[in-house]
């Protein structure tokens, strides 16, 4: 059972809303099985600059804005069948109730919206605390950069950069993901021919989540990893037969991808593929007309 309550402020440039949701797991109260409860808290506030179209803020770096969140839930269990946890049917014994965890986040982005372009600039924190003490606690940061370009209507590119750290706070295990990502599409004729090309590139560095000091075994060669993987993926479509209502269209793909993956840890991870597909659609759009 879900119970949402959520406001919403628009004023002068300025947007703010919140929201609260309370669920309950086993509302219904079933003596064999444990009860739940979530509350969740999330909040948004952002802010728009209105500026001068013709200025050289509008004309060089867009309208820029700021955005600020926050949110928090909290998952605990309300009442269990035993103290030692809830039973289980097939071995007959009782067994932990594994839900019981306070989860917080915080995100900040700065960006700008042009006509011919936007982009913007973020960063996420995140934590998850299990308070059942089964699972280590967890801290996630993410910052990303993105910045889109549309000098024409047939043509757009895209750019993303990010870096993802996820940490292990009880063992000090950590892994660090950067991933760089190019795209281009383009139209070759108009609503017959276009082309669609993506490069992105991988790197994962850190130590396994049974890695570090707590766990009494140290960090050794099979407790890191050290990865990059290298893609590239393109794709052609030529539409042969315009779609039209009650008249089937006819649709053709040539795709391809390849990837490198090179491990400086598991030597054996390490290849090259490619795979190409040539696919075929159909579209039909169908209308009936009343009394026909």
């Amino acid at each position: 059972r879900r119970e949402q309550l959520g406001t919403a402020v628009s004023w002068l440039g300025l947007e703010s809303w919140a929201n609260f949701a309370r669920t309950r797991f086993n509302a219904e109260g079933r003596e064999e099985d444990p009860a739940f409860r979530q509350d969740t808290f999330e909040t948004t506030t952002r802010y728009q600059w209105d500026v001068d179209a013709e200025g050289f803020l509008a004309r060089y770096l867009g309208a820029p804005y700021v955005e600020a969140g926050w949110s928090r839930s909290r998952l605990k269990p309300i009442s269990t069948p035993d103290p030692s946890g809830t039973l289980d049917d097939f071995f007959g014994a009782y067994v932990p109730v594994y839900a019981d965890e306070n989860q917080r986040q915080g995100a900040l982005r700065l960006g700008a919206t042009h006509r011919l372009f936007d982009w913007s600039l973020s960063h996420t924190i995140g934590r998850i605390e299990d308070r059942t003490r089964l699972q280590p606690d967890t801290r996630t940061e993410l910052s990303s950069l993105d910045f889109g370009w549309r000098p024409d209507v047939d043509t757009s590119f895209s750019f993303s950069l990010q870096r993802d750290r996820f940490k292990l706070e009880d063992t000090g295990a950590a892994t660090t993901t950067w991933i760089a990502s190019l795209s281009l599409y383009r139209v070759l004729l108009p609503r017959r021919l276009s082309l669609q090309a993506t490069a992105s590139a991988t790197q994962v560095h850190g130590t396994t989540a049974f890695a570090g000091p707590a766990d009494g075994f140290g960090v050794g060669p099979s407790s890191k990893t050290d990865e990059r993987v290298l893609t590239f993926y393109s794709a052609l479509e030529w539409v042969a037969i315009e779609s039209r209502v009650n008249r089937p269209g006819l649709t053709f793909t040539v795709d391809g991808i390849w990837e490198r993956r090179e491990d400086d840890v598991v030597h054996s991870n390490t290849r090259d593929t490619f795979q190409t597909f040539l696919k075929v659609r159909v579209d039909w759009p169908l209308q009936w007309k009343k009394g026909a």
